[in-house]
């Protein structure tokens, strides 16, 4: 299985066709991807994820920002090639950032609303790839809790995918021990990971610890 990731990083609101034009950009020609795979956050996304008009030649995950009418949501998304992706083709985050992302109830009324992130997602999904290969997203530092792991593999995933963005701590050791986590997980449960960070590191981790990188 051959892997694309694209670290490509777009500064500003751009709409969602323009975004993944310049990612598929970075295809060489004569490459043929089984899956391409950008970072967490990569699309800001609403009612243009559903109308894109765009035509996908190789399946695409990333990482997106969802607004929708229930609320905010930090959420991956599936696009199959030649078909637009649908609700059964969205994960949205289960484990929050606290602060960052959710508010803990105990907090001051000063600090609540600092968090830009409305809902949590119920559970894991598994996506299938045209190869028939059943792969399973968690977002940033989900890959840090073996319980969650377990719980998104009972699908039948032979790929965890980990869409990251790391630039919150670029510089720093967060990136190496970020990383790290990832390859322990791939090794506890012997599941190929495939991580992808919009700065830091991007690989393939094989189920013996094995790294490949981007």
């Amino acid at each position: 299985m051959t892997v694309a990731m694209i670290q490509t990083n777009l500064e500003g609101d751009h709409p969602i066709d323009k975004k993944l034009a310049l990612a598929l950009d970075e295809i060489k020609p004569g490459e043929k991807p089984d899956l391409i795979l950008l970072p967490e956050g990569y699309l800001s996304a609403g009612k243009d994820l559903i109308n894109t008009h765009f035509k996908f030649q190789w399946p695409i995950a990333s990482g997106a920002i969802m607004h929708t009418e229930k609320g905010i949501s930090n959420s991956a998304v599936y696009f199959e090639p030649d078909n637009l992706t649908s609700e059964n083709k969205i994960y949205t985050k289960q484990k929050l950032v606290p602060i960052a992302e959710e508010i803990p109830d105990f907090s001051p009324d000063w600090l609540k609303g600092y968090s830009h992130l409305d809902i949590a997602g119920p559970g894991p999904v598994t996506w299938l790839l045209p190869s028939s290969t059943k792969m399973t997203p968690l977002i940033c530092y989900e890959i840090l809790f073996p319980k969650l792991v377990a719980t998104a593999l009972q699908g039948g995933a032979q790929i965890l995918l980990n869409m990251s963005s790391d630039v919150w701590f670029n510089h720093t050791d967060e990136l190496d021990q970020h990383f790290a986590m990832a390859r322990a997980r791939a090794i506890e449960f012997r599941i190929p990971v495939v991580r992808i960070s919009d700065v830091g590191l991007s690989a393939i981790i094989t189920p013996n610890g094995s790294v490949t990188f981007g």
